[in-house]
Protein backbone atom coordinates (compact mmCIF):
# COMPACT_ATOMS: atom_id res chain seq x y z
CA UNK A 1 0.00 0.00 0.00
CA UNK A 2 1.46 3.60 -0.45
CA UNK A 3 0.72 5.29 2.19
CA UNK A 4 1.99 8.66 0.92
CA UNK A 5 -0.68 8.60 -1.73
CA UNK A 6 -3.09 8.59 0.92
CA UNK A 7 -2.05 10.74 3.51
CA UNK A 8 -3.53 13.61 1.28
CA UNK A 9 -7.02 11.71 1.63
CA UNK A 10 -6.78 11.37 5.75
CA UNK A 11 -9.86 14.26 6.92
CA UNK A 12 -9.37 17.03 9.14
CA UNK A 13 -10.54 14.62 11.84
CA UNK A 14 -7.22 12.99 12.54
CA UNK A 15 -6.42 16.53 14.31
CA UNK A 16 -8.75 16.89 16.95
CA UNK A 17 -9.50 19.56 18.88
CA UNK A 18 -11.67 20.88 21.94
CA UNK A 19 -14.70 23.19 21.92
CA UNK A 20 -14.86 24.61 25.39
CA UNK A 21 -18.67 25.63 24.63
CA UNK A 22 -19.23 22.32 25.39
CA UNK A 23 -21.32 20.54 27.92
CA UNK A 24 -20.71 16.76 27.65
CA UNK A 25 -17.55 15.48 29.13
CA UNK A 26 -14.79 14.94 26.91
CA UNK A 27 -12.44 12.28 28.95
CA UNK A 28 -13.18 9.89 31.45
CA UNK A 29 -11.41 10.82 34.47
CA UNK A 30 -12.29 8.07 36.64
CA UNK A 31 -10.54 5.42 33.96
CA UNK A 32 -7.64 8.36 34.14
CA UNK A 33 -7.14 7.85 37.38
CA UNK A 34 -7.16 3.81 37.14
CA UNK A 35 -4.71 4.33 34.41
CA UNK A 36 -2.62 6.15 36.59
CA UNK A 37 -2.64 4.12 39.54
CA UNK A 38 -1.38 1.08 37.64
CA UNK A 39 1.13 3.37 35.50
CA UNK A 40 2.39 4.14 38.84
CA UNK A 41 2.31 0.14 40.46
CA UNK A 42 5.30 -0.67 38.13
CA UNK A 43 8.56 -1.04 39.42
CA UNK A 44 9.93 0.66 36.53
CA UNK A 45 7.35 3.54 36.42
CA UNK A 46 10.20 6.24 36.93
CA UNK A 47 11.50 5.04 33.28
CA UNK A 48 8.72 6.39 31.86
CA UNK A 49 8.52 10.05 33.25
CA UNK A 50 11.19 11.50 30.74
CA UNK A 51 8.63 13.50 29.12
CA UNK A 52 7.00 14.81 32.95
CA UNK A 53 10.30 15.23 33.86
CA UNK A 54 11.24 17.28 30.47
CA UNK A 55 8.04 19.75 31.11
CA UNK A 56 8.52 20.17 34.46
CA UNK A 57 12.24 21.69 33.94
CA UNK A 58 10.90 23.94 31.05
CA UNK A 59 7.77 25.39 33.43
CA UNK A 60 10.31 26.39 36.22
CA UNK A 61 12.54 28.44 33.41
CA UNK A 62 9.53 30.03 32.34
CA UNK A 63 8.78 30.73 36.11
CA UNK A 64 12.52 32.08 36.75
CA UNK A 65 11.96 34.37 33.55
CA UNK A 66 8.88 36.02 34.82
CA UNK A 67 8.76 36.26 38.36
CA UNK A 68 9.35 40.02 39.60
CA UNK A 69 9.44 39.72 43.03
CA UNK A 70 9.97 36.65 46.09
CA UNK A 71 7.11 34.30 45.40
CA UNK A 72 7.19 32.34 48.58
CA UNK A 73 3.84 30.25 48.95
CA UNK A 74 3.40 27.75 45.51
CA UNK A 75 1.01 25.37 44.77
CA UNK A 76 1.87 22.23 42.16
CA UNK A 77 -1.49 21.95 40.44
CA UNK A 78 -1.83 18.49 39.74
CA UNK A 79 1.63 16.97 41.22
CA UNK A 80 1.59 13.38 39.98
CA UNK A 81 4.79 12.16 41.64
CA UNK A 82 6.22 15.22 42.31
CA UNK A 83 8.27 16.17 38.94
CA UNK A 84 7.89 20.23 39.32
CA UNK A 85 8.61 20.23 42.71
CA UNK A 86 12.26 18.15 42.03
CA UNK A 87 12.79 20.52 38.95
CA UNK A 88 12.59 23.42 42.03
CA UNK A 89 14.86 21.70 43.75
CA UNK A 90 17.46 21.41 40.95
CA UNK A 91 17.17 24.74 39.57
CA UNK A 92 17.92 26.06 43.47
CA UNK A 93 21.22 28.44 43.22
CA UNK A 94 24.13 28.00 45.20
CA UNK A 95 22.48 29.87 48.05
CA UNK A 96 19.90 27.23 48.29
CA UNK A 97 16.82 29.39 47.04
CA UNK A 98 14.25 28.02 44.41
CA UNK A 99 13.38 29.59 41.24
CA UNK A 100 10.77 32.65 42.40
CA UNK A 101 12.45 32.52 45.94
CA UNK A 102 9.45 29.23 46.20
CA UNK A 103 10.03 28.30 49.81
CA UNK A 104 6.58 26.79 50.81
CA UNK A 105 4.94 24.18 47.81
CA UNK A 106 1.57 22.81 48.53
CA UNK A 107 0.23 20.10 46.44
CA UNK A 108 -2.37 18.29 45.08
CA UNK A 109 -3.70 15.43 42.96
CA UNK A 110 -7.14 14.00 41.85
CA UNK A 111 -5.33 10.87 42.70
CA UNK A 112 -5.02 9.45 46.26
CA UNK A 113 -2.16 7.27 45.26
CA UNK A 114 0.13 9.96 43.63
CA UNK A 115 -0.68 12.01 46.30
CA UNK A 116 0.88 9.39 48.78
CA UNK A 117 3.90 8.39 46.41
CA UNK A 118 4.37 12.26 46.30
CA UNK A 119 4.19 13.00 50.10
CA UNK A 120 6.42 9.95 50.43
CA UNK A 121 9.50 11.50 48.00
CA UNK A 122 8.56 14.91 50.02
CA UNK A 123 12.65 15.52 52.29
CA UNK A 124 12.51 19.32 52.97
CA UNK A 125 15.53 19.55 51.83
CA UNK A 126 15.80 22.17 50.03
CA UNK A 127 11.91 23.71 50.25
CA UNK A 128 11.33 25.22 54.03
CA UNK A 129 7.58 23.32 53.87
CA UNK A 130 6.27 20.66 51.32
CA UNK A 131 2.61 19.15 51.63
CA UNK A 132 0.26 16.82 50.27
CA UNK A 133 -3.65 17.23 49.53
CA UNK A 134 -6.13 15.41 47.56
CA UNK A 135 -8.25 17.48 45.37
CA UNK A 136 -9.71 17.54 42.45
CA UNK A 137 -8.90 20.16 39.83
CA UNK A 138 -12.97 20.72 38.37
CA UNK A 139 -14.09 21.08 42.13
CA UNK A 140 -13.40 24.02 44.97
CA UNK A 141 -9.56 23.54 45.71
CA UNK A 142 -9.36 23.48 49.65
CA UNK A 143 -7.23 26.63 50.09
CA UNK A 144 -8.57 30.20 50.69
CA UNK A 145 -9.00 32.98 48.55
CA UNK A 146 -5.72 35.00 47.91
CA UNK A 147 -3.49 31.60 49.45
CA UNK A 148 -0.89 31.69 46.77
CA UNK A 149 2.06 33.67 45.44
CA UNK A 150 2.07 30.85 42.49
CA UNK A 151 0.33 28.56 41.12
CA UNK A 152 2.53 25.87 38.80
CA UNK A 153 1.04 22.82 36.93
CA UNK A 154 2.59 20.61 34.59
CA UNK A 155 0.09 18.22 31.80
CA UNK A 156 -2.18 17.77 33.99
CA UNK A 157 -5.13 19.98 32.79
CA UNK A 158 -5.25 18.01 29.58
CA UNK A 159 -7.34 16.00 31.36
CA UNK A 160 -9.92 18.22 32.88
CA UNK A 161 -13.20 18.53 31.49
CA UNK A 162 -14.29 21.55 32.78
CA UNK A 163 -10.62 23.72 31.84
CA UNK A 164 -12.82 27.31 32.43
CA UNK A 165 -13.52 26.48 36.15
CA UNK A 166 -10.51 24.94 36.56
CA UNK A 167 -8.29 28.18 35.76
CA UNK A 168 -11.31 29.93 37.63
CA UNK A 169 -10.29 28.43 40.99
CA UNK A 170 -6.39 29.16 39.90
CA UNK A 171 -7.02 32.69 40.03
CA UNK A 172 -9.06 33.00 43.25
CA UNK A 173 -6.14 31.36 45.23
CA UNK A 174 -3.64 33.77 43.51
CA UNK A 175 -3.06 36.74 45.79
CA UNK A 176 -3.26 39.96 43.94
CA UNK A 177 0.64 40.78 41.47
CA UNK A 178 0.50 36.80 42.01
CA UNK A 179 1.47 34.48 38.75
CA UNK A 180 -0.19 31.19 37.31
CA UNK A 181 2.69 28.97 35.04
CA UNK A 182 0.90 26.17 33.40
CA UNK A 183 1.61 23.50 30.72
CA UNK A 184 -0.92 21.00 28.66
CA UNK A 185 -0.71 19.21 25.85
CA UNK A 186 -1.83 21.03 22.64
CA UNK A 187 -3.51 19.69 19.38
CA UNK A 188 -0.47 19.32 17.70
CA UNK A 189 0.39 16.03 20.20
CA UNK A 190 1.00 12.83 18.83
CA UNK A 191 0.23 14.16 15.55
CA UNK A 192 1.89 11.05 13.44
CA UNK A 193 -0.34 8.99 15.32
CA UNK A 194 -3.85 10.45 14.71
CA UNK A 195 -2.65 10.38 10.67
CA UNK A 196 -1.41 6.80 11.13
CA UNK A 197 -4.17 5.82 12.44
CA UNK A 198 -6.69 7.45 10.20
CA UNK A 199 -4.85 6.76 6.80
CA UNK A 200 -4.86 2.93 7.75
CA UNK A 201 -8.51 3.51 8.64
CA UNK A 202 -9.16 4.70 5.69
CA UNK A 203 -7.68 2.27 3.42
CA UNK A 204 -9.48 -0.90 5.35
CA UNK A 205 -12.53 0.25 6.49
CA UNK A 206 -13.35 3.54 4.34
CA UNK A 207 -14.32 5.73 7.56
CA UNK A 208 -12.41 7.36 10.54
CA UNK A 209 -12.74 7.09 14.09
CA UNK A 210 -10.69 9.13 16.62
CA UNK A 211 -8.07 7.57 18.96
CA UNK A 212 -6.04 10.08 20.19
CA UNK A 213 -7.58 12.22 22.97
CA UNK A 214 -8.56 15.84 22.19
CA UNK A 215 -6.73 18.50 23.29
CA UNK A 216 -6.45 22.51 23.28
CA UNK A 217 -5.95 24.98 21.03
CA UNK A 218 -3.53 27.96 21.37
CA UNK A 219 -6.19 30.53 20.30
CA UNK A 220 -8.45 28.94 22.91
CA UNK A 221 -6.12 28.91 25.82
CA UNK A 222 -5.34 32.41 25.56
CA UNK A 223 -9.11 33.20 25.73
CA UNK A 224 -9.77 31.03 28.68
CA UNK A 225 -7.48 32.98 30.84
CA UNK A 226 -8.66 36.32 29.99
CA UNK A 227 -12.17 34.86 30.73
CA UNK A 228 -10.73 33.70 34.03
CA UNK A 229 -9.93 36.85 35.18
CA UNK A 230 -6.08 36.81 33.95
CA UNK A 231 -4.22 40.19 32.89
CA UNK A 232 -0.52 40.08 31.02
CA UNK A 233 -0.83 36.99 28.99
CA UNK A 234 1.24 35.14 27.41
CA UNK A 235 0.80 31.81 25.46
CA UNK A 236 3.15 29.73 23.69
CA UNK A 237 3.82 26.40 22.03
CA UNK A 238 7.04 24.51 21.84
CA UNK A 239 7.30 20.60 20.26
CA UNK A 240 9.51 18.10 22.13
CA UNK A 241 10.07 15.12 19.66
CA UNK A 242 10.78 11.70 20.89
CA UNK A 243 11.93 8.85 18.77
CA UNK A 244 10.87 5.29 19.51
CA UNK A 245 11.79 1.85 17.55
CA UNK A 246 7.94 1.49 15.93
CA UNK A 247 4.78 2.64 16.47
CA UNK A 248 3.54 0.10 19.07
CA UNK A 249 6.68 1.06 21.65
CA UNK A 250 5.34 4.46 21.49
CA UNK A 251 1.76 3.27 22.36
CA UNK A 252 3.68 0.92 25.26
CA UNK A 253 5.44 3.68 26.39
CA UNK A 254 1.87 6.18 26.63
CA UNK A 255 0.21 2.91 28.45
CA UNK A 256 3.22 2.84 30.66
CA UNK A 257 2.85 6.90 31.47
CA UNK A 258 -0.65 6.60 32.27
CA UNK A 259 -1.15 8.99 29.36
CA UNK A 260 -3.11 6.51 27.36
CA UNK A 261 -6.27 7.28 25.47
CA UNK A 262 -9.34 7.95 28.20
CA UNK A 263 -12.70 9.31 25.96
CA UNK A 264 -15.83 9.72 27.86
CA UNK A 265 -17.83 7.81 24.95
CA UNK A 266 -15.68 4.93 23.60
CA UNK A 267 -15.99 4.17 19.49
CA UNK A 268 -15.78 0.68 18.23
CA UNK A 269 -12.13 -1.19 19.28
CA UNK A 270 -9.43 -1.31 16.30
CA UNK A 271 -9.39 -4.40 14.08
CA UNK A 272 -6.46 -6.36 14.67
CA UNK A 273 -6.06 -5.97 10.67
CA UNK A 274 -6.54 -1.77 11.08
CA UNK A 275 -3.56 -1.83 14.07
CA UNK A 276 -0.77 -3.63 12.24
CA UNK A 277 -1.87 -1.53 9.50
CA UNK A 278 -1.49 1.59 11.32
CA UNK A 279 2.00 0.38 12.46
CA UNK A 280 2.84 0.13 9.12
CA UNK A 281 1.95 3.30 8.09
CA UNK A 282 2.90 5.46 10.99
CA UNK A 283 6.74 3.45 9.92
CA UNK A 284 6.47 4.55 6.02
CA UNK A 285 5.08 7.97 6.69
CA UNK A 286 7.05 8.97 9.95
CA UNK A 287 10.71 7.13 9.89
CA UNK A 288 13.83 9.05 10.63
CA UNK A 289 16.80 8.83 8.66
CA UNK A 290 18.69 6.77 10.72
CA UNK A 291 20.29 2.96 10.84
CA UNK A 292 18.05 1.90 13.40
CA UNK A 293 14.59 2.76 11.50
CA UNK A 294 13.07 4.27 14.45
CA UNK A 295 10.19 6.28 13.94
CA UNK A 296 9.23 10.47 15.68
CA UNK A 297 6.37 11.35 17.64
CA UNK A 298 5.52 14.88 18.67
CA UNK A 299 4.47 16.37 21.77
CA UNK A 300 2.82 19.87 21.30
CA UNK A 301 3.21 21.46 24.73
CA UNK A 302 1.23 24.84 25.42
CA UNK A 303 2.72 26.77 27.78
CA UNK A 304 0.35 29.34 29.60
CA UNK A 305 1.37 32.39 32.02
CA UNK A 306 -1.02 34.72 33.18
CA UNK A 307 -1.02 37.45 36.46
CA UNK A 308 -3.49 38.13 38.78
CA UNK A 309 -4.59 41.66 38.52
CA UNK A 310 -2.93 44.51 40.66
CA UNK A 311 -2.96 48.42 40.62
CA UNK A 312 0.71 48.40 40.04
CA UNK A 313 0.79 46.29 36.46
CA UNK A 314 0.89 48.34 33.21
CA UNK A 315 -2.20 49.53 31.56
CA UNK A 316 -2.97 49.90 28.20
CA UNK A 317 -3.83 53.31 26.89
CA UNK A 318 -7.36 54.58 27.20
CA UNK A 319 -9.33 53.92 23.87
CA UNK A 320 -9.31 56.61 21.57
CA UNK A 321 -5.94 58.45 23.11
CA UNK A 322 -3.16 57.96 20.03
CA UNK A 323 -2.14 61.03 19.26
CA UNK A 324 -0.92 59.23 15.38
CA UNK A 325 -2.54 58.11 12.88
CA UNK A 326 -0.88 54.37 11.74
CA UNK A 327 -0.35 55.99 8.21
CA UNK A 328 1.26 58.66 10.06
CA UNK A 329 3.98 56.79 12.02
CA UNK A 330 7.84 56.38 10.46
CA UNK A 331 8.53 53.31 8.91
CA UNK A 332 10.27 50.34 11.08
CA UNK A 333 13.23 50.38 11.54
CA UNK A 334 13.79 46.24 11.37
CA UNK A 335 13.30 44.02 8.68
CA UNK A 336 13.35 39.78 8.70
CA UNK A 337 16.25 38.44 8.08
CA UNK A 338 17.27 35.46 6.09
CA UNK A 339 17.43 33.47 9.18
CA UNK A 340 13.60 33.91 10.81
CA UNK A 341 15.22 36.66 12.98
CA UNK A 342 14.62 40.78 12.73
CA UNK A 343 18.08 42.69 11.72
CA UNK A 344 18.26 46.83 11.24
CA UNK A 345 16.76 47.71 7.99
Amino acid sequence: MMWHAIRARVPALSRRTRSFSEQSDVFDRAAKLRQRARALAAPDAADFDYLREAVAERVVGRLRDVARSTLADALDLGCHTGHLRRALEDDAGVDGACAAGISRLSQTDRSPELVAACAAENKGDVLEAVSCVVADEEARLPFDDEAFDVVLSSLNLNWVNDLPRALSEVRRVLKPDGVFVGALLGAGTLGELQYAFAAAEEERTGGVSPHCSPAARLADCGQLLQRAGFQLITVDVERIQVDFADAFVLLDDLRRMGEQHAPAERGPNVSRDAFLAMAAAYGALFANDDAANSVQASFEVVFLIGWAPHASQPKPDARGSATKKIGELPPTAWKPGTDGTFEPA
